[in-house]
């Protein structure tokens, strides 16, 4: 914690702590878990229960801390994430036609 009492979190665009908007507090939360669960080509993808460790780590000093404990009580709801996705689509949620393809109905 500052001296002030905020989160000493990262510093964005000259904002700090509360002064970043939440929305980008979530976004930087699930941007990282997503970095650290993704196969890329220099490293392999970490488990869920590897990038928990790891968000846990980072609350407060480089993420929200509120941000990563609201993650943290929808663990089980995070995990069923990678079911919905079936060879590339989300399955479950209907999908917006794309551009030069046919209206659905």
């Amino acid at each position: 914690m500052s001296p002030t009492g905020e989160s000493a979190f990262k510093e964005v665009g000259g904002l700090r702590g509360s002064e970043i908007p939440i929305e980008a507090r979530i976004i930087a939360v699930a941007d990282v878990f997503d970095a650290m669960t993704s196969a890329r080509p220099y490293k392999e993808a970490w488990t869920n229960n590897e990038a928990f460790s790891a968000l846990q780590r980072l609350a407060g000093a480089e993420l929200d801390k509120e941000c990563v404990e609201a993650l943290m009580l929808r663990t089980d709801e995070v995990e069923k994430i990678p079911a919905r996705f079936s060879q590339g689509t989300l399955t479950g949620v209907e999908q917006a036609p794309t551009r030069g393809s046919p209206e659905r109905s």
